[in-house]
């Protein structure tokens, strides 16, 4: 069996596993598109290859999906994601700014936030440090709300966040001195900013959502 076509675009035919244990074929055409300086979308003359595995940040498993294979047995709706970088207005150093994504009638804004960290000191407790200015952040779910939490010496009690496990800022642990130097995400939902550290929001970013995650 071969897929014969005239376009473009790349194309192949993959043999899967459906979830009785059988073989079959899924058909897949990938193509890549430019925007011009006019904002139109061109067809790119250098088109992106198939991805027939997850591509990770770093290693996998252990850290956030910057590329998710393009291969699916079944696939009912359509992934909007961004792969890249936020950049300040006029690329000016600031210390924070919304970032906006707006696809038909889909939208959605996050507010990118300038390297911070919890303090702990028995005068004044914990308290967040003020942002660090930038002009450029790398999108990753390391930089959105989540993470592990192994501060417990008893490893049976430690614990991760589910829907961001590769992410920062999470505790539960009841002791403040774990909290000293723990940095805060740069990603937050601008409606629902984090003013404590048992403040638990949903973790926010453009990106592939992990296969093992919540």
């Amino acid at each position: 069996m071969e897929v014969i076509h005239d376009t473009p675009f790349v194309g192949s035919l993959d043999a899967v596993l459906d979830k009785d244990g059988s073989e079959a074929r899924v058909v897949l055409l990938k193509a890549t598109y430019e925007i011009s300086k006019t904002g139109s979308l061109e067809i790119a003359e250098e088109q992106e290859p198939i991805c027939l595995v997850d591509e990770y940040l770093g290693e996998p498993g252990l850290s956030s999906v910057i590329y998710e294979g393009d291969g699916a047995y079944f696939k009912p709706v359509t992934d909007i994601v961004v792969i890249g970088k936020a950049y300040a207005p006029r690329g000016k150093n600031v210390k924070s700014f919304n970032a906006s994504l707006s696809v038909g009638k889909l939208s959605k804004t996050v507010a990118v936030i300038g390297d911070r960290h919890w303090h702990y000191s028995s005068i004044f407790g914990v308290t967040m440090s003020n942002p660090k200015s930038f002009s450029k952040m790398l999108l990753c779910w390391e930089r959105a709300f989540g993470g592990t939490d192994t501060f417990h010496k008893n490893s049976k009690k430690h614990t991760w966040e589910k829907r961001n496990p590769v992410g920062t800022g999470f505790r539960v642990t009841k002791s403040a001195e774990s909290l000293d130097g723990l940095a805060l995400p740069n990603f937050e939902d601008p409606k629902s900013r984090i003013k404590s550290w048992k403040n638990k929001p949903i973790p926010q970013g453009f990106g592939f959502i992990g296969r093992s995650w919540m």
